[in-house]
């Protein structure tokens, strides 16, 4: 007669063979660290960059971090739901029109104690699900922090006082070995820096907002060289909102104006023409220093409209909703 030993849970086949998988999936040179014991999070990824050595390539971390929980299933089956066309839920509460798409996705029923720990960090430092079908392979995610405060605090449903809660998870959420699919992992490793950005600017545009002439124009710069220093203006993965500002704040930095008039073919002489007084009989404003002032402080406020639209709108990508644009 065999005794009965101690026996390995099927829990912990599923968990080796998924983060197998996504070890596969993923950039060779990123790092997977895995938390032992864990408490809602099961790995962290480093995002490292590949660029040409003198003989070999090497690898720099790109100071990009992402945070995972794992979750292994065999036979996932994917199901069509209606996602509603809806307002804003920031300017707020929810609101649903009658008009909807249908979209597929993968039920998963997740412990509403997880739910709660992401929650208690904040949008800063996404959490990501990965759902890995352990039989064929496929990875899909999904960012739980924006799923909390896009759809569960919304729809107002207490999850919290359950021991689960059925979340959706888009079928085109998924990562592959192409390239282009790690296009989200990037934009998520991003957001601190983004978030560092946004209170930056926040606190640029308040401070300009009080200097005109002379002041105005030798702080934007200073302020101007501090926001390029930024790890956040990449072309490559990267949110393309930003790219926008890039080249007026390399101007700015380095000639005091949003434009680089060594290329307009203009000079500063035939725009310095007399234009305001500005209420100082002893000072007279140029036409260019009109624009200039001007165009700075254009510059920063749309600079500090980004953060809204990352907040109302980028959030969402990647999530089952369907919303006004």
């Amino acid at each position: 007669m065999t005794r009965r030993t101690k026996r390995k849970a099927l829990a912990h086949i599923i968990e080796k063979k998924s983060l197998a998988i996504i070890e596969a999936i993923l950039p060779v040179f990123w790092t997977i660290r895995e938390y032992k014991p864990d408490y809602g999070i099961d790995i962290i990824l480093e995002l490292f960059e590949e660029k040409p050595g003198k003989t070999k390539p090497v690898y720099d971390t790109l100071g990009e971090h992402i945070y995972i929980q794992v979750k292994g299933a065999e036979n996932l089956k994917p199901s069509k739901i209606k996602v509603h066309l809806r307002n804003n839920v920031e300017n707020g509460p929810l609101q649903e029109s009658e008009k909807f798409k249908e979209i597929e996705v993968f039920k998963f029923s997740i412990d509403t104690v997880e739910l709660n720990t992401v929650q208690r960090m904040g949008s800063a430092f996404p959490v990501l699900l990965f759902l890995v079908e352990t039989n064929t392979g496929r990875v899909f995610f999904v960012c739980l922090n924006d799923y909390i405060d896009k759809i569960l605090l919304p729809e107002a449903t207490e999850y919290s006082g359950k021991k689960t809660k059925t979340i959706f998870i888009p079928a085109v959420n998924e990562i592959t070995n192409d390239k282009d699919s790690l296009l989200p992992l990037y934009l998520y490793a991003k957001r601190p820096k983004y978030h560092a950005f946004f209170s930056k600017v926040a606190y640029q545009y308040r401070e300009l907002y009080y200097c005109d002439g002379y002041e105005l124009t030798e702080r934007a710069k200073h302020f101007a060289k501090l926001l390029l220093y930024n790890d956040v203006w990449d072309q490559r993965y990267n949110w393309a909102t930003l790219s926008e500002y890039y080249k007026e704040l390399q101007n700015v930095a380095e000639f005091g104006c949003t434009i680089d008039f060594s290329k307009t073919g203009d000079s500063l002489d035939n725009i310095e023409k007399a234009w305001d007084r500005n209420g100082d009989e002893n000072y007279v404003y140029t036409e260019f220093e009109m624009r200039r002032s001007m165009a700075i402080s254009s510059l920063w406020h749309q600079l500090s409209t980004i953060n809204n639209v990352f907040e109302s709108m980028s959030r969402e990508w990647f999530l089952p909703t369907f919303m006004f644009s």
